[in-house]
């Protein structure tokens, strides 16, 4: 896992208990869709994913550079918009993106940068980073 300075990247679904409770079948392929993408996108980018986040369909990602994150986000919005969607809407996934330095413990990432990180995932709409 990189170490150091690094950048955090969180995403989240928007709407999507909505989506599950109506079309639990179609979200499962839709998930998958968007799995494809965003993992996709973030391993092509130089990436890690840290691993899914509270609700099965956010994404925690970490990246050894700042370049390298923003051209993977970038990515990851236009795979993502260019999916034709099993779902009735597209998937709209609101991203966050944040440089900062943070503890590593057991595989995992603590510290006021990964909190900032996740806060401003929060006040992003979906299709936004």
């Amino acid at each position: 896992m990189p170490m150091g300075t690094v950048t955090f990247l969180f995403t989240d679904v928007q709407g999507s208990t909505h989506a599950w409770e109506q079309s639990p079948d179609l979200m499962m392929t839709a998930l998958a869709q968007h799995d494809e993408a965003v993992v996709g996108a973030a391993s092509d980018h130089g990436g890690t994913v840290v691993k899914p986040r509270g609700e099965g369909d956010s994404r925690f990602i970490v990246f050894q550079s700042a370049v390298d994150a923003v051209a993977g986000v970038a990515d990851m919005q236009r795979r993502l918009a260019d999916i034709e969607w099993v779902t009735p809407s597209p998937l709209l996934v609101r991203m966050s993106i944040h440089t900062g330095t943070a503890e590593l413990d057991d595989g995992d990432y603590y510290g006021s940068t990964v909190n900032r990180a996740a806060r401003l995932r929060g006040i992003a709409h979906g299709g936004q980073t």
